[in-house]
């Protein structure tokens, strides 16, 4: 990245993140997903989720 902004193929103001999933939001917020996701995995079918 030094070596691209030194030639001028990349902006100065390019940072590098090293943080993983930073853009991407569904993987940076898993862990609720997977507690909605896990909950409705007691129901075997749609019928023993409806509740009147």
């Amino acid at each position: 990245l030094a070596l691209l902004k030194r030639e001028g193929k990349c902006p100065q103001h390019v940072h590098h993140r090293q943080i993983q999933y930073r853009n991407n939001i569904i993987e940076c917020d898993h862990g609720k997903l997977k507690r909605i996701i896990n909950a409705t995995l007691g129901f075997k079918s749609m019928k023993t989720a409806y509740a009147p």
